[in-house]
């Protein structure tokens, strides 16, 4: 495979100075990690909202560039008003965000209140999505360490729109439309909380996964194979020491000595005592390993008796969450067709701002992203080092070749002599060698930890051999 020349010589560049290479992405890598623990977690709610012009907008005034136009000043327009500072502070006295401001003097509650509306002003965005001509849809978007604070804000910021923006005045909405918003915000929520409870039921019921019910059947097969071994040891081992116990009461203590001088003690009734011993404790080992295998085997067996009654109650919450999405189509199917009518009824100065989903509650932080900012910091690193080192290279007059001997010298070379090596030399390369090694492993640990963090803080450590197949994919 053909490589360019200047990519072989800054690769060469990078080899002989590896360990700047590796400790400078090392360095910067840990510095990225670092940076993304210490920043804050943030929460995104977002919702979508729709806007229809007037009537002859929504016809195009037969010149579509002309009926773009207006549509175009209207959702900026709106937008101004959604990102104004008087929208911000509507937000902040309606939810009541200040009310821990009280107790501040009057000008310190002034420099916090209007701190505190900079920040929802700052932490807010709205962008135009893709929609139908003679509409546009906004996504509103808001960031916030609380989770149920920037949903709250989300909903204030969509919906507290129509009661003070330049959109704000209601158009005299029909109450069936009002009714089945009101009725697709319900089952929204309904089903959110629906679909929540099954994950924590999921999380919280390990059991009732595929892999982990064959693998409860697994061992409580082979607790009941190991018990089975263990009652045959017992019973060797009962057999054993019942033997030994019956030589030992035929086989005497003492035994008189050869020359009839005295008594001496029977060396075969010791060794049939220490036997005897040896046994006994063994039997006792084995039972007590018997009993914490029996333990095992009933906690298994219960475990294994309850997964028909769990898995009746799964079922029963999946069919609730089955009957609430097709609850929420019909409700949505009905919202459309109010809407639809209503806009066919209306004058040609009529403007529709509907919010279309209800905000979404931000369960996982959002912000920042682990394992973005790791990968990222290890590229800039990399960089950084090969980087370093060409610089580091242009300022090196040394002469590493017949080529510079002869362009330094500007006298013909005769010949070279290839770099001898001591054997210091050579331990020393074998250890730079073992320290880029070291500094490697070590970026690939700070990358799992990352990847560890992210899943972790999202609440789904079963997704991580997932994404951990995807980034190796």
């Amino acid at each position: 495979m053909y490589v360019p020349r200047f990519a072989r010589e800054i690769g060469g560049l990078a080899w002989r100075r590896r360990i700047l290479v590796v400790g400078v992405a090392l360095m910067l890598l840990l510095a990225a990690v670092v940076t993304t623990f210490l920043l804050p977690r943030m929460h995104e709610s977002f919702t979508r909202v729709r806007i229809i012009g007037p009537r002859a907008l929504h016809d195009l005034y037969g010149n579509r560039l002309e009926g773009a136009e207006r549509l175009d000043d209207l959702v900026r327009s709106i937008r101004r008003e959604i990102l104004s500072t008087e929208s911000a502070e509507r937000v902040v006295a309606d939810l009541g965000l200040d009310a821990g401001l009280e107790a501040l003097s009057k000008p310190e509650r002034s420099r916090a209140r209007a701190a505190l509306v900079e920040q929802i002003t700052s932490s807010t965005s709205v962008n135009r999505l893709k929609a139908d001509p003679g509409q546009a849809i906004l996504r509103i978007t808001h960031r916030s360490t609380d989770p149920a604070v920037a949903q709250r804000i989300v909903t204030e910021l969509a919906t507290g729109f129509r009661k003070g923006g330049s959109g704000g005045e209601d158009n005299g909405l029909p109450d069936t439309f009002q009714s089945a918003r009101e009725e697709v915000s319900r089952l929204q929520t309904d089903l959110s909380c629906g679909e929540a409870e099954v994950a924590e039921f999921r999380s919280s019921h390990e059991d009732l996964a595929p892999d982990e019910a064959e693998a409860l059947d697994t061992a409580c097969e082979c607790e009941r194979l190991a018990i089975r071994s263990l009652d045959s040891e017992i019973l060797a081992l009962d057999r054993k020491l019942n033997e030994a116990r019956a030589q030992l009461a035929d086989e005497p203590e003492w035994t008189l000595a050869g020359d009839g001088s005295g008594r001496t003690r029977n060396l075969t009734h010791q060794e049939l005592k220490k036997t005897m011993v040896a046994v006994a404790e063994k039997l006792s080992n084995v039972r007590d390993e018997r009993r914490r295998r029996q333990a095992n085997l009933d906690l298994l067996l219960r475990r294994q008796s309850s997964l028909p009654a769990l898995k009746a109650e799964l079922l029963s919450l999946e069919k609730r969450c089955d009957t609430l999405r097709a609850s929420l189509v019909a409700a949505k199917q009905q919202e459309t067709a109010a809407v639809n009518e209503w806009l066919l009824s209306q004058s040609e100065q009529a403007v529709i701002f509907d919010v279309l989903d209800s905000p979404v509650y931000p369960v996982r932080p959002n912000v920042p992203n682990q394992i973005v900012i790791a990968v990222l910091g290890l590229v800039i690193g990399l960089g950084a080092g090969i980087g370093t080192v060409v610089v580091l290279d242009l300022f090196d007059d040394s002469i590493r070749d017949v080529e510079g001997a002869r362009v330094a010298l500007a006298l013909p070379v005769l010949g070279g002599i290839d770099c001898i090596r001591t054997e210091q030399e050579k331990r020393r390369a074998r250890v730079r060698t073992r320290l880029s090694l070291v500094a490697v492993l070590a970026m690939l640990f700070l990358i799992g930890i990352a990847l560890f963090v992210q899943v972790t803080a999202d609440g789904d450590v079963g997704s991580l051999m997932a994404r951990v197949v995807e980034l190796v994919g």
